[in-house]
Parts: structure tokens; sequence; C-alpha cells
């Protein structure tokens, strides 16, 4: 039996989109339960700043089974927009190290999975290709909406762009076939 992923993000998109790409994958596990920091905004700031604290929250939780749930933790790498302070990023990674709990890093945001999905592709007529190293992919998918369909990312059209993923953005993208790979032989996703 397959335990539960309890992922830690910046934000709650971040979650939603990993929640459809793990259901898309045929990932057999329970719906993972998502925690993000509190506040009104996600940030990286905020999440190095309260994540040994979401980590103890669900290793405290009487549903949480070390046995076969697992703790990961999901961040986007900010190269174009964080060059300069890249302290939260080794702080998050530290703990991570401290308490072993899966960390994963979308390059540069995790959108950039998005646009390397074939499903999402075809939809947006796009040639499929690698999106790592797409400045702001977030700043791309929302243009790539309003040109192709006068949508927006954000709100109620972002979920038209989640009902179009396949799952598939690994074959393109290092950072999600990386991410991946980390949740390989752990004990939430073994049958």
């Amino acid at each position: 039996m397959s335990g539960t992923i309890w992922l830690i993000v910046e934000d709650k998109t971040d979650g939603d989109i990993v929640r459809v790409i793990l259901e898309k994958r045929g990932i057999k596990v329970k719906s993972p339960k998502v925690l993000k920091p509190d506040g009104a905004r996600g940030g990286i700031s905020r999440l190095a700043k309260q994540l040994e604290k979401l980590i103890k929250t669900i290793r405290d939780n009487p549903q949480f089974n070390s046995k076969r749930d697992c703790i990961a933790v999901l961040h986007d790498w900010d190269e174009n927009t964080q060059q300069s302070n890249r302290k939260h990023y080794k702080d998050i990674e530290r703990i991570c190290t401290k308490f072993k709990v899966k960390l994963i890093i979308a390059r540069d945001e995790i959108e950039s999975w998005i646009l390397a999905d074939s499903g999402v592709c075809e939809w947006l007529d796009l040639p499929l290709d690698n999106r790592d190293t797409v400045r702001k992919p977030s700043d791309e998918l929302s243009r790539l909406m309003q040109k192709k369909y006068r949508m927006k990312y954000q709100g109620a059209d972002r979920a038209k762009v989640l009902e179009e993923l396949v799952g598939d953005a690994d074959r393109h993208s290092p950072s999600m076939r990386e991410a991946l790979q980390h949740l390989d032989n752990a004990p939430c996703v073994k049958k």
C-alpha cells in the first residue's frame, strides 16, 4: 500500500500543479497533503523561515506514517530573479538535509514544467522543448494564453491549463525529470 506525499510548497498554486502532475502520471499515492508558509503570499524567504516548523507539524500529525509517508519540499529556483541573494535557498537545502526530507527544485519556475508538457504545448500550438531556461516562465505562459485564447494564467483560467496537462514534461525538462527521480523508491509511491 502506498502512503501520502506531504508536500511543502511556496504557495498554493505550486501545490495544485504538482497534485495534477502526480495524478496524470498515475503515481499511486493518496491525495498529497499540501502545506505552505503562513501569510497571504508565499515566497522563498517565508518558506525558509517556516520550513522547520512545517516539517515538525507534519511529523507530529497523528495521520503521518513514518514508514509509508514522505515529506517533500518544492520551490522554484528563481535564478533569473534572485541571482544575488541565495541565502534562503541554501537555508532550505540545509534544513531538508538535516530533517532527511526530499528537496525538489523547479528551474526556473514550476511553470517551466507546464510549458514543456505535451498537452499544454498542443493546446498552445507550442513546439515541445525544454523550458527550464526560459526567463520568467509564468510570464511566458500568461503571454501565450493571452495571445491564443485571451485568457490569463491567474484566477479561473489557470484551471483550464491544469486540465490540459498530460504530466510528461520530464521528457523535455531536466528539472522535472530530476524532481521525479527524487521520488523514486520513496515509501509514499511504492505499491
